[in-house]
């Protein structure tokens, strides 16, 4: 019974949150043994129709995408087309913001759940889906040498996408790695747009790298994504030579 209560209650509090804005007048009602059914209908009826308004919206279409997007690893189109808005956006933050400009992007597959995006139309919900978490953008600032150390950490199999860098793996070890079209040069500071969740330690990418700064954009990565393709409109990702296995 007293899990019935604080459901019943839990709903009442989410509901008058979101009606709140609205204007809509409520009373209150003393709750105590008694559970009848019936008596929840209207609230029922109220749920249901925020369901829908809920779902018009994940409906939304937002863009349209020559070719499937699906995740995997070492790259997809999904992966390469999120880490390039990450790159152009936090470009242009960095730009705007700092007057500098960044040198590559960074994500993890862990963060890019796996969701078939079918050629054709994209709606939120599809965005939603790849990116259910409210991870923010920020820039974060690293010695060559320990940029080094990051790359040192990936494998043809286990490695995290990226834009605007290029490693060649022979022999399944590292041959080559290039950053903005160079050689990673060990005094020079790179700005990688990258998540929060990252630059705090998510999945060891970082972790163990001095990092000698982390600028905040503010920006929530999943609206980033939705705002570059309502803007964009067609997209046409494409598999490259960000990774190169010989």
């Amino acid at each position: 019974m007293r899990r019935k209560i604080s459901l019943l209650l839990s709903i009442l509090v989410f509901v008058l949150t979101i009606g709140n804005a609205q204007n809509y007048q409520y009373s209150y009602i003393l709750v105590d043994s008694v559970y009848e059914p019936s008596s929840s209908s209207e609230m029922s009826l109220y749920i249901d129709s925020l369901k829908q308004i809920f779902q018009q919206e994940m409906d939304q279409v937002i863009g349209i995408t020559d070719v499937p997007l699906q995740v995997k690893t070492p790259q997809s189109e999904l992966s390469n087309l999120l880490t390039d808005i990450v790159f152009e956006v936090g470009n242009n933050i960095s730009l705007q913001e700092v007057g500098v400009p960044i040198d590559m992007s960074l994500l993890n597959f862990g963060g890019i759940r796996d969701h078939l995006i079918a050629q054709g139309n994209i709606t939120v919900g599809d965005i939603y889906i790849i990116s259910p978490f409210e991870n923010t953008l920020v820039i974060v600032s690293l010695q060559g040498t320990e940029l080094k150390k990051m790359f040192k950490k990936f494998t043809p199999s286990e490695n995290q996408p990226y834009s605007n860098a290029q490693v060649l793996y022979q022999g399944g070890k590292i041959a080559s790695v290039t950053v903005n079209g160079k050689a990673i040069e060990n005094d020079q500071i790179y700005r990688i747009a990258t998540l929060n969740f990252i630059a705090d330690g998510g999945d060891n990418i970082l972790t163990g790298l001095k990092i000698d700064q982390i600028y905040p954009t503010g920006k929530v990565f999943r609206d980033v994504i939705i705002n570059f393709i309502k803007e964009r409109k067609q997209i046409s990702p494409r598999l490259d030579d960000r990774i190169i296995i010989q």
